[in-house]
C-alpha cells in the first residue's frame, strides 16, 4: 500500500510539474498545536499535543497548488513521526489579493498502520489560512486552522489544528 502512495505522489507531482507554467515551488517549516478527540470500540479520549510539519507547494493553475507533506512530527501523550507517503497531500487555493493572501484547502491522509491488526485510515482535513510575503524578501509568514475526520471500521477520530510557520521561495 504505501508503495502504491509513493508512486501515485510521484506521478501527481510530476503532472504538476509538467502543468506547471513555471516550476516555482515553495518550501515551508510548521509549528503549531493540535487536539484530537478519538473513540475506540467504545473507549474515548483525548490528545492535545505540539506538531511540526514540513511542506512543499507547487504551483498547478493560477491560485491553485498541490501541498505536499514530506515530514511530520507530532508530540502528545503519543508521538507519531511520519516521513514519506504516510504525511498527507492536499489541495491548496490561493484567493488573488495584494499583501495578505488568504486561502482555503483539502487535505487528505492516507495511513497504513500495522499493529497486530493490519489497517487503512483515510482522514479529511478542511481548513484555510493566510500567507503574508515579506517586502524585498523570499520569506511568507503563514497562519492556518483545520479541523479533520478520520472514521475506519471502529476508529473514529475529530481533530482540530493550528499551525504557524514559514515559506521560502514560490512566486
Amino acid at each position: 500500500m504505501k508503495r502504491m502512495i509513493l508512486i501515485v505522489s510521484i506521478i501527481v507531482l510530476a503532472l504538476s510539474i509538467a502543468g506547471a507554467k513555471t516550476w516555482q515551488p515553495a518550501f515551508g517549516l510548521g509549528l503549531g498545536f493540535c487536539m484530537i478527540n478519538w473513540d475506540q470500540g467504545g473507549y474515548e479520549g483525548d490528545d492535545n499535543g505540539l506538531i511540526m510539519a514540513g511542506d512543499v507547494l507547487v504551483p498547478v493553475y493560477e491560485g491553485l497548488h498541490i501541498k505536499i507533506i514530506p515530514l511530520s512530527l507530532y508530540a502528545g501523550d503519543a508521538t507519531v513521526f511520519e516521513f514519506g507517503t504516510g504525511s498527507g497531500v492536499g489541495l491548496l487555493y490561493f484567493f488573488p489579493a495584494r499583501g495578505i493572501e488568504p486561502y482555503a484547502g483539502l487535505q487528505l491522509d492516507i495511513e497504513s498502520i500495522s499493529d497486530g491488526i493490519d489497517q487503512t485510515t483515510l482522514s479529511f482535513l478542511f481548513g484555510g489560512g493566510i500567507q503574508y510575503k515579506l517586502p524585498a524578501s523570499p520569506i511568507r509568514l503563514y497562519g492556518e486552522m483545520a479541523f479533520g475526520i478520520t472514521d475506519v471500521e471502529e476508529y473514529s477520530e475529530t481533530q482540530f489544528r493550528f499551525m504557524f510557520g514559514m515559506r521560502f521561495g514560490g512566486k
